[in-house]
């Protein structure tokens, strides 16, 4: 079994495996993963409406996974298959699933997403990867990442209040980052002011909180 940060590597090399299984609470980075993924998998030049495609497991049969996953690209070398909510698709269409994961076409990827990763319940033939919510000091350096990613720093202070004015969500703290930058303009600098200014308060944390946060 894999973690998303093992997997990263192997994406950035291009080696893309015919079938994978995302478990785990971490929506967000399954999400950047599969972005990644896409990147890989389609040219600019690809039809990628025609070979990229959501199926839910609560609504389909294996069935339609697999004559779905077995049908030619068109106009691009691979297709790129996702399965959400992998978990709730019946004990027999798993079963009748298996033998295709054991054998996958080679023009597909198909990725599987559970929201947890059931021992004793992984299918044979997929790579499992692990998307763990991620620790405090995980998440601390996320935040710095994608600061930098903006040409910006974040001094620590304001991360402790971002995360208390935010929580530990990646989508939320996603969308708190990208306003906090445009917030800065031309400050290379993020302090825990421009936090109490711009962040919501979606966890409604009081001002003692912040307080306490930021070391005030």
């Amino acid at each position: 079994m894999l973690t998303y940060k093992s997997l990263l590597p192997e994406l950035k090399r291009s080696n893309i495996l015919p079938v994978y299984l995302f478990a785990g609470p971490e929506e967000y980075l399954k999400e950047e993963c599969i972005e990644i993924i896409k990147g890989k998998v389609f040219s600019s030049v690809d039809s990628i409406e025609l070979n990229f495609q959501i199926i839910y497991g609560d609504n389909t049969h294996a069935s339609t996974i697999i004559n779905t996953c077995k049908a030619m690209p068109f106009g691009a070398k691979k297709k790129l298959i996702i399965v959400k909510n992998f978990s709730r698709l019946s004990q027999e269409n798993k079963k009748q699933l298996a033998p295709y994961l054991k054998s996958p076409a080679a023009h597909t990827c198909l990725i599987l997403i559970a929201d947890k990763v059931e021992k004793g319940a992984v299918p044979v033939g997929c790579e499992t990867v692990n998307f763990y919510s991620l620790y405090e000091s995980e998440i601390n350096t996320w935040i710095q990442q994608h600061v930098q990613g903006y040409g910006k720093k974040i001094l620590p202070d304001a991360i402790c209040a971002l995360i208390a004015r935010t929580g530990t969500g990646l989508f939320e703290l996603k969308s708190e980052i990208e306003k906090l930058c445009f917030y800065a303009g031309e400050k290379e600098r993020i302090e825990a002011i421009d936090v109490l200014e711009v962040t919501g308060e979606n966890r409604e944390a009081t001002i003692f909180e912040l307080m306490y946060a930021v070391g005030l």
